[in-house]
């Protein structure tokens, strides 16, 4: 099951770094300082991931009393973050993707 966790989030991570690179290639907006940001982004994803794998682990030795589900929250956070991101990308990749329905339920009020 944790392979698949890995496999899942970083398809996320992924989708999310090439929807940015269409993006920018796109709008012709390419910058390699702002490509390096959006990598430190993303290591610092796959930190928190791993740090939650380490926790699990570490709990198997250190008895707490009771399991936290450390990295699927980890893991549903991050895929949210993605979603948003890929999405967000999208809709500057392709501006009629704006007044979709189904899109209009993951902007932000106010």
């Amino acid at each position: 099951m944790i392979n698949i966790i890995v496999i899942i989030v970083s398809t996320f991570i992924v989708l999310d770094i090439l929807s940015g690179l269409i993006k920018a290639l796109k709008n012709n907006e390419f910058k390699s300082s702002i490509m390096r940001q959006g990598l430190y982004s993303k290591a610092g994803s796959f930190l928190i991931l791993f740090l939650a794998y380490l926790g699990k682990y570490a709990c198997t030795y250190i008895n707490l009393g009771f399991e936290l589900p450390l990295v699927e929250a980890v893991s549903v956070y991050i895929c949210i973050m993605e979603i948003g991101s890929i999405l967000e990308n999208a809709v500057a990749i392709n501006p009629e993707l704006d007044s979709n329905a189904l899109l209009k339920i993951f902007k932000r009020k106010g």
